[in-house]
């Protein structure tokens, strides 16, 4: 995913998930379910706030990797949260793209076409920052995930079945 997305390329996707998720909303205001309706205009909300608190945290780059990652990899699913006030540095920032990268190129063999891949990433922005992933897919047969880089952040797996992987990223300021 190193190459740099084009502008038009970045627009026709938004406006591509923006008419989708208006057209559910159409569906569902046509049925009467204004209950769904609500639901739907509450997460895409709250989606849109993470976003923005995201890039406010300093963590511009990591933003733009988890919002255009389905564009190379439509299979993986991914969801992020963000609750704090800290300010990532630029460092840590390009860790945790690396961290993604580094997901990405070791588990793509085992994404697959009609089982949706979930990533979910929680970026507890409080002393010491902390930032929780879970991968949700098939993970029978790994071996082990890997980081190529680990300067910024202390990385344990809290969790490792077939289907589920949890790692846990605190920064090492003030670790060691």
């Amino acid at each position: 995913m190193n190459e740099q997305l084009e502008i038009n390329k970045v627009l026709r996707a938004f406006n591509h998930d923006t008419l989708n998720r208006l057209q559910v909303m159409q569906m569902n205001l046509d049925l009467g379910r204004t209950e769904e309706v609500r639901r739907l205009i509450e997460n895409y909300s709250l989606r849109c706030q993470y976003f923005f608190k995201l890039n406010n945290a300093g963590f511009k780059q990591s933003n733009n990797w988890l919002e255009t990652i389905h564009m190379y990899h439509p299979e993986l699913k991914t969801t992020y949260e963000v609750k704090g006030d800290l300010k990532a540095t630029e460092s840590q920032d390009r860790e945790m793209v690396e961290v993604f990268q580094t997901f990405v190129r070791q588990m793509k063999q085992r994404f697959t076409g009609y089982h949706d891949q979930l990533m979910h990433v929680s970026f507890d922005m409080e002393e010491p920052m902390e930032i929780c992933i879970q991968f949700v897919g098939n993970w029978s047969d790994l071996e082990g995930i890997t980081c190529e880089r680990d300067a910024e952040f202390i990385t344990e797996v809290q969790e490792y079945t077939k289907t589920s992987l949890k790692l846990r990223l605190v920064e090492r300021r003030g670790q060691e």
